[in-house]
């Protein structure tokens, strides 16, 4: 096999006899799939990519999600200070700061300063820290799994009477990934952004209603 390798690179011939034995292997070339999507794909083998997350239970290839890399227990604070920068910053400062990039010290630092300021303390967080966060800041948090239910968000329940959504500018709005143990329990809890003008895409839809907080087929 080396010595045909060697033969085809150099321009030179090789002539067959009765002696001459090919294993032949046909390849399949991969498919490409229209639009640039990659449904379908097992993304546990895409390592490091920013826009993996779960969706029952199981990875889907997302692009609109800023996924949270930390070892603290800041993913929640992390996610909330990534998005109240995009609010507050243009498309172009958001994507030359170093802040949406987990290995950098500045999210770190960022998320211990919302936690430190917002009287929350540092750790897991969960909705009632995420409220504190949102009267901090003068921002609307919502909280999706990215599951087909009925409810889109299981944070705030913005089906109860007397809700009122915030302006676009101030809204934020989180993905809780998670794991299932044997029992059904959620485990390994953990919060990325979601990017608020993909909202449609998070969801699979066509489209997405602001004012009524509702993907739309």
């Amino acid at each position: 096999g080396s010595l045909i390798e060697k033969i085809i690179t150099s321009d030179e011939t090789f002539e067959f006899d009765e002696t001459t034995t090919l294993d032949i292997q046909i390849l399949k070339k991969p498919q490409k799939i229209k639009g640039g999507s990659m449904k379908g794909v097992d993304v546990l083998e895409l390592k490091d990519k920013s826009y993996d997350f779960k969706m029952k239970h199981k990875k889907v290839y997302k692009r609109c999600i800023t996924i949270i890399k930390n070892t603290d227990d800041l993913c929640c604070a992390r996610a909330i200070v990534v998005g109240h920068f995009r609010n507050t910053h243009t498309k172009e400062e958001y994507e030359k700061s170093y802040i949406r990039r987990s290995q950098y010290e500045l999210q770190k630092i960022e998320a211990e300063k919302l936690h430190k300021e917002a009287g929350v303390p540092l750790g897991k967080c969960g909705f009632e820290e995420i409220k504190m966060f949102e009267e901090y800041l003068g921002v609307q948090i919502y909280v999706s799994t990215g599951d087909n239910c009925e409810e889109h968000f299981i944070y705030p329940k913005i089906n109860e009477k007397g809700f009122e959504p915030y302006p676009m500018e101030r809204r934020i709005y989180l993905q809780l990934d998670y794991d299932v143990d044997s029992e059904g329990n959620w485990i390994n809890q953990h919060f990325n952004l979601i990017n608020k003008y993909q909202l449609s895409a998070f969801f699979s839809q066509k489209a997405y209603c602001l004012e009524c907080n509702t993907p739309c087929r």
